[in-house]
């Protein structure tokens, strides 16, 4: 099912509204008024769905852009491989630049119409003023959002206000390391990783859920993403044994459905990457493919409105309250390993022993629950209803010691740890 999801959420709908359009300051040296950037458009607070709703009902729109978009790539692929940026060849690739950017303009207008009735408004646009450039940009603004949540404490902005720009300039500082001779990626991504998230673990445990609420809805596409989604709905507050049959049947139907159209896709890149195509039969699989995509899309949709429809309304705020890239069990995740981590003070240690003594016993009953739990699936096949029924009152028994550890997490950062031990333990390592 996993591998479902990420071939829902990497096919070209993202792509094709401006996830990669490197338009640099030299390609700005003849700007435009735009309303906005195509390549700020990877910026919008937009939910993948509706970007799919978007690509369904306003084809010749996103065809448009894309293939404005693409013709901004390829001369700006040629300004690149020119020694001399201020010659007469490099001032007429600019002024082709600019002339495909006035074409754009229109196209731009027609899809801030369409996005208004989702929220993106004169005010989000203005934010979008104050935009990162550069390396890690998505992921950049998406710190920034923190800031900008409403009904922030003044200890809430004790801690975000240090920790938002040195994260960011700890990324920056990761990616800048690309450019090092024998550098390991994999290592690097990693790292990176490892340092969202543990941004991300303090901004869940310092912000309360409306707050969090509001910080997704203002969180660039690619960082709206659901990390770990199928965990987070079974470890829902109050998911009964019956929202969790219907969950199940309507992700397992999801995945058989979508398995027709994932193979056509994978064939077409799989052709695609071994064999020298002419334009028109690279043109039709492109095509095959993209139809394919936007099936698979439809597909997901549908399984979306459908499981939303099993849950409750507190369920339903709970979701739409979760952080970014964090996987359920990392919310807030080991808190006597990040304790030990952080290493608080003699003085800090009272309180803390309080909070472990009032918290405590929530993760004694979840462990005796589980133990049940295990009894209950001795004996059963993979697929019966009594393994069913097992795996779903033992997320429920894992869901309740989570609500009960997130407590505790923000109780320990608003009340018991300083900015500085929590801003050194995101920045550890990096």
């Amino acid at each position: 099912m996993r591998r479902t999801v990420s071939v829902l959420l990497s096919t070209g709908v993202l792509f094709v509204l401006a996830v990669s359009l490197r338009l640099d300051a030299r390609a700005d040296e003849t700007p435009l008024p735009l309303p906005i950037s195509l390549e700020d458009v990877e910026l919008l607070p937009v939910h993948e769905l509706e970007w799919a709703r978007l690509l369904g009902e306003h084809r010749a729109l996103v065809t448009r852009l894309m293939f404005l978009g693409a013709r901004v790539e390829k001369v700006y692929g040629h300004l690149e491989a020119r020694e001399d940026k201020q010659d007469a060849g490099s001032r007429k690739l600019l002024a082709e630049i600019a002339r495909i950017r006035e074409q754009l303009r229109p196209h731009l207008v027609r899809l801030l119409e369409l996005l208004r009735p989702l929220g993106i408004d004169e005010e989000v646009l203005r934010v979008l003023e104050d935009t990162p450039r550069g390396a890690c940009r998505v992921e950049r603004q998406a710190m920034r959002v923190a800031l900008h949540v409403p009904r922030l404490t003044t200890r809430q902005r004790e801690i975000l206000s240090p920790l938002v720009p040195a994260a960011e300039g700890a990324l920056l500082a990761l990616d800048r390391l690309r450019d090092r001779e024998g550098i390991d990626e994999s290592v690097l991504d990693a790292d990176t990783r490892a340092l969202q998230k543990r941004f991300w673990r303090v901004v869940d445990a310092t912000l309360d859920r409306d707050q969090r609420a509001a910080l997704r809805r203002r969180l660039p596409t690619k960082m709206a993403k659901h990390t770990d989604l199928f965990a987070h709905l079974y470890t829902l507050p109050g998911l009964t044994v019956s929202q969790g049959t219907r969950l199940k049947a309507v992700l397992v139907e999801l995945e058989q459905a979508a398995v027709p159209d994932q193979a056509v896709a994978a064939r077409v890149d799989a052709r695609l990457a071994r064999e020298e195509l002419a334009g028109g039969e690279r043109a039709r699989l492109e095509r095959e493919k993209q139809a394919a995509e936007e099936r698979t899309l439809a597909l997901f949709v549908e399984g979306w409105t459908e499981g939303m429809a099993v849950l409750n309304p507190e369920q339903r705020a709970e979701l739409a309250a979760l952080p970014p890239l964090l996987a359920a069990g990392e919310r807030p995740g080991d808190l006597e390993a990040w304790l030990e981590a952080i290493e608080p003070t003699p003085a800090q240690q009272p309180a803390l022993q309080a909070l472990f003594v009032k918290y405590g016993p929530v993760q004694g009953q979840m462990l005796q629950r589980l133990a049940r739990v295990a009894l209950l699936e001795e004996g059963s096949g993979p697929d019966s209803p009594q393994r069913e029924m097992a795996e779903i009152l033992g997320a429920q028994a894992w869901a309740e010691a989570l609500v009960e550890a997130r407590k505790a997490a923000h109780e320990i950062v608003i009340d018991v740890l300083t900015a500085e031990q929590l801003l050194g333990w995101v920045l550890a390592g990096a």
